[in-house]
């Protein structure tokens, strides 16, 4: 059985307005943790692999295609009326900024009975 679970430490999420900052504890939880829910249910954790490098490929994808769809919106090529592209951009580099300072990570966790 293999769990792959993303791991969040805390985030703070600013929003447009910098004095209105959203503290998040999510249900995330840092691979020690995964592994005692684990044990609790009878399974022990027989490796951990950490891939945050695929998370940071994966957000970087992400934000090659906001380039692209901001480049045909530009050129008006497509519509998406209510899409602001520059949140989502925000966003994107907030998730990546998170990844490298270590407060967001992608880890598969492999388990077995006994």
């Amino acid at each position: 059985m293999a769990l792959r679970a993303v791991r969040v430490k805390s985030l703070t999420i600013a929003t447009s307005n910098p004095g209105n900052a959203i503290h998040r504890q999510s249900f995330f939880a840092p691979l020690a943790e995964y592994a005692a829910l684990l044990a609790a249910a009878g399974l022990k954790v027989k490796a951990t692999e950490e891939h945050d490098g695929a998370l940071i490929d994966f957000v970087n994808q992400i934000r090659t295609r906001l380039l692209a769809t901001e480049v045909m919106l530009g050129l008006n090529k497509v519509a998406l009326p209510g899409l602001d592209i520059a949140i989502v951009k925000d966003f994107t580099r907030t998730a990546l900024n998170a990844i490298r300072a270590g407060k967001i990570g992608y880890a598969i966790l492999t388990a077995a009975r006994g």
